[in-house]
């Protein structure tokens, strides 16, 4: 790039590429605190920090071959993934191919867990709000199986 735009273009394209891949960086591992921080109930910086760390001893041990492995890995591991959830979203959402109507039929769970119930109609939900004695002190929107 240097030789032909000159060190110009070449300082201006390294720095807008450094900035993206900080970008980049940051929102991987805000993401991989944020989950951390869902599933275990800590703070997030802890596991960034050791996620960051690691990630920089390996790379700069193994260098760009252990980061080629690395995406191998990543990209056997989501083609993986992917062939399992096509498999579970088919067999456990056919029932949708045979005319499934979520809001109208009580008779087919709802996002196909037997204990659910269908979304209650409009006069349930408008009644629970107006607090009509028939419904006050009582739960008539069912979601996820829990009223």
């Amino acid at each position: 790039m240097g030789w032909r735009y000159g060190p110009i273009a070449k300082t201006i394209v390294f720095l807008i590429a450094m900035f993206n891949m900080c970008i980049a960086l940051l929102a991987e591992y805000t993401t991989i605190g944020s989950i951390f921080s869902d599933f275990v109930g800590s703070v997030s910086y802890g596991i960034i920090i050791v996620v960051g760390v690691l990630t920089l001893a390996y790379t700069a041990y193994g260098g760009l071959a252990v980061s080629i492995a690395t995406d191998m890995v990543q990209g056997v591991a989501s083609v993986i993934l992917a062939v399992v959830l096509t498999i579970f979203v088919a067999v456990t959402y056919r029932w949708v191919r045979k005319g499934f109507r979520p809001y109208t039929s009580p008779s087919i769970a709802w996002y196909g867990h037997p204990k659910t119930q269908a979304l209650p109609s409009v006069n349930e939900v408008t009644a629970c709000f107006a607090g009509s004695p028939q419904t006050q002190g009582q739960s008539t929107v069912v979601a996820a199986g829990v009223s």
